[in-house]
């Protein structure tokens, strides 16, 4: 890939989409305020999405006027509310028949987006989920060592299971869509054989999407990437991964014993360590927070995120190699995948550039919404972006060969862009905002935009952890 002129920045206008006819590059008008941002992600989002850098900035913010509708709709209209999506630059409202059809419609128009007439409440949805999940658990540990996961996929209206195998439900549970898929969704911590991309000056900042190494014993190191830079509660630096990477993330109590270090990497190898996990989550969640060393807490405290990119595929060996992964979950399909270009260029590779080029500032914390344009940041695969496919994704990953040995994990988003072993605990992001910590692959080995990524939304990592706060300066 084309490495641009180093310290670039493009200026763009956060405005309204007009959408460009044809297959090129949806374009933003001019708007009342400049924001600048990074020249390579102005690249990313015309490569993935077909967007410019104002098409960009509007679809990210209209999604979270979407966001922002829903939390009071939902309460609001829970007879008739059924979710809300992004369809291109549309901001589109499902509605079910009910008593406040009306009203809710009333609602809908006045901010300007699109209802959409569906057979099914979200409320309804919800509960229809709820029964499924509790057949789930009623079966015997064989059949429900086959299920991956469920969500509710707005665009259809309907309850997805997902199996490694058939699954046959009762007729009374309601329409529910199976879908049957091999298990490859991969949460893994990299490997020290391939080369990272986005490691910049060994004694500058760091930033989100830069490579970290977490010792597992004297023996197997693990590769990971930071998402965002912030402080905790009582005023400590800290800098947020995805809570797999951590050796004992399924021992929180040998964790709180014995904190495991964090290390950065300088010339593909480990440097010194920087912090340690003092917070791990792996249990339903998939985070981590690293306490930073006060000598080294001047490098942590930005707001910043690479957006260093391959500029070459790689021929190497693929990530991952020779190491286990930490648990598996099932992929996207390839009929959620949308808003991407057809070919998504990111390969493992070596950037030579990557101290000088010009990184993404956070100025606030977003919310997923189904549609809504995205870029994540890894330290292996680099700067690339898709659209976010389904929300509130529920998982279950196997801790060891035992069939009853499942691990229930809630609440995370998927996505259409791709990324391998190394890139997990990486930037997810909307616009100019912090959206999510990337967690598992479709592909370990491979970067594939149609496998897809899942991310921790970083807006419950805040809610769960009192007077944590992300760098927005």
């Amino acid at each position: 890939m084309r490495i641009s002129a180093a310290g670039l920045r493009v200026t763009v206008g956060a405005s309204m989409l007009a959408l460009a006819a044809g297959g090129g590059i949806a374009t933003g008008a001019p708007g009342p305020q400049d924001i600048g941002l990074p020249d390579l992600l102005v690249e990313a989002v015309a490569r993935d999405l077909r967007l410019d850098a104002g098409g960009y900035l509007a679809r990210a913010e209209l999604a979270q006027r979407l966001a922002e509708f829903e939390s009071t709709a939902r309460f609001a209209y829970p007879d008739v509310f059924a979710g809300v999506r992004m369809e291109e630059g549309r901001a589109v409202v499902a509605l079910a028949e009910g008593v406040n059809r009306s009203h809710a419609g009333n609602a809908v128009a006045a901010q300007g987006f699109t209802a959409e007439d569906v057979s099914y409440s979200a409320a309804a949805l919800i509960e229809r989920r709820r029964a499924v999940e509790r057949w789930v658990a009623a079966q015997p540990a064989q059949v429900a060592a086959t299920i991956i996961g469920d969500s509710i996929d707005i665009a259809a209206n309907t309850v997805v299971l997902r199996s490694t195998g058939e699954v046959k439900l009762p007729a009374e549970l309601g329409p529910v869509r199976v879908e049957v898929i091999p298990p490859v969704l991969q949460r893994g911590v990299g490997t020290a054989a391939q080369e990272v991309i986005s490691a910049g000056d060994p004694d500058g900042d760091m930033i989100g999407g830069n490579p970290i190494a977490i010792p597992f014993d004297e023996n197997l190191e693990g590769r990971c990437s930071l998402a965002f830079n912030g402080t905790d509660g009582t005023g400590n630096t800290v800098a947020l991964t995805a809570g797999h990477c951590a050796p004992d993330a399924h021992d929180p109590a040998r964790t709180d014993a014995t904190p495991v270090r964090v290390h950065d990497v300088r010339n593909g190898s480990s440097g010194p360590a920087f912090g340690e996990f003092t917070v791990v989550n792996n249990d339903l969640r998939d985070f981590a927070i690293i306490r930073i060393h006060a000598d080294h807490a001047a490098r942590f405290q930005n707001n910043r995120v690479s957006t260093v990119q391959p500029d070459a595929q790689s021929t190497s060996e693929p990530a991952g190699a020779g190491l286990p992964a930490t648990g598996s979950q099932e992929a996207t399909t390839d009929e959620q995948v949308s808003g991407s270009a057809p070919v998504q260029q990111a390969q493992p590779g070596t950037l030579t550039a990557a101290a000088d080029s010009e990184p993404l500032l956070i100025d606030g914390v977003a919310t997923p919404v189904v549609g809504a344009p995205v870029c994540k940041s890894g330290a292996m695969t680099g700067f690339t972006c898709g659209t976010i496919t389904e929300i509130d994704q529920t998982y279950y990953s196997r801790k060891s060969d035992d069939p009853g040995d499942l691990e229930r994990l809630e609440g995370f988003f998927g996505f259409s862009t791709c990324g391998i072993h190394g890139d997990s605990g990486g930037s997810v992001t909307t616009g100019t905002k912090a959206l999510g910590i990337v967690s598992g692959s479709g592909n370990a080995d491979v970067c594939d935009p149609q496998a897809g990524l899942t991310a921790q939304p970083i807006a419950t990592v805040i809610a769960e952890n009192q007077g944590l706060q992300i760098r927005t300066s």
